[in-house]
């Protein structure tokens, strides 16, 4: 181990440090990836509503792992704009309510 080859409490700090800024680096880099991908959503041609859906809560579940906050209602906006033409009527209705 690395650890076990550092002679000073200084050095093991610093090696600590390198470690966990590291792991933040990799958790930020994965989470800007969900990020863009929740924002650039959109339901496919030929994508059932459910395939829709599972898709959706597989982004959002990441990036809420990932210590996002996310809020409900703009999860459903999201998903109303990323719907196709196709749930146009459904999308006006849910809207106006």
């Amino acid at each position: 181990m690395k650890v076990m080859q550092l002679n000073t409490t200084k050095e093991m700090w610093d090696n600590i440090i390198q470690i966990y800024e590291g792991e933040t680096k990799v958790t930020s880099d994965k989470l800007q990836i969900f990020i863009i991908q929740y924002e650039t959503l959109k339901m496919h041609d030929g994508e059932n509503i459910a395939a829709f859906f599972l898709r959706v809560d597989e982004i959002v579940n990441s990036m809420i792992n990932l210590g996002e906050e996310i809020k409900d209602a703009t999860i459903v906006e999201n998903i109303l704009r990323s719907l196709t033409p196709h749930f146009d009527s459904k999308v006006y209705a849910i809207e106006e309510m």
